[in-house]
């Protein structure tokens, strides 16, 4: 399949200085169509259901990483500490920002205390769960618990944060 992208376009997606996925991007405007369609027959048969909730599924994804987006960047601008900013910097730079890559692994851990860990200091320096349920009730309040749950939450939460380190760390 080729799909057709106008020249301004593509001139405006070769600009951008984040690195995107566009290919996934357009995926998941397609699924989210195909979604759509399912979701307006007025018989639908089990495919039609599982494409209506797959679309679903990527639109709540979506939702909980805008979510993350802004909360990590309220994080960074309000809460964090440069030494904090910079070790989560440093990881996903380790794991060359692949967001999948850095949560894969076998662990006792929730991706939500792993994370934590890795913003307060390692698991050495004498942190635990405790500390790491303290970190995201600190930097997104009560309702913390339901929010870190949700891997996309995380991801975002992620980027937003670094968004913010990248525009302040040279300024420093």
């Amino acid at each position: 399949m080729s799909i057709y992208v106008p020249a301004d376009l593509k001139r405006r997606m070769d600009k951008t200085k984040e690195a995107v996925n566009w290919s996934s991007l357009a995926c998941a405007a397609f699924e989210m169509k195909l979604g759509e369609i399912a979701a307006k027959k007025k018989e639908k048969d089990m495919e039609d259901v599982i494409q209506r909730l797959r679309a679903a599924a990527l639109e709540e994804g979506a939702e909980a990483y805008s979510a993350g987006v802004a909360q990590g960047q309220a994080w960074a601008r309000d809460f964090a500490k440069p030494s904090q900013l910079k070790r989560l910097s440093s990881q996903m730079r380790d794991f060359g920002d692949d967001w999948d890559r850095y949560m894969e692994g076998e662990s006792d851990y929730t991706e939500a205390e792993l994370l934590a860990f890795d913003i307060l200091g390692n698991l050495e320096d004498g942190h635990d769960r405790a500390d790491a349920a303290a970190f995201w009730r600190e930097s997104l309040g009560a309702d913390s618990a339901e929010q870190v749950a949700d891997d996309e939450f995380l991801r975002g939460f992620v980027e937003g944060s670094l968004d913010i380190w990248r525009q302040v760390q040279r300024r420093l």
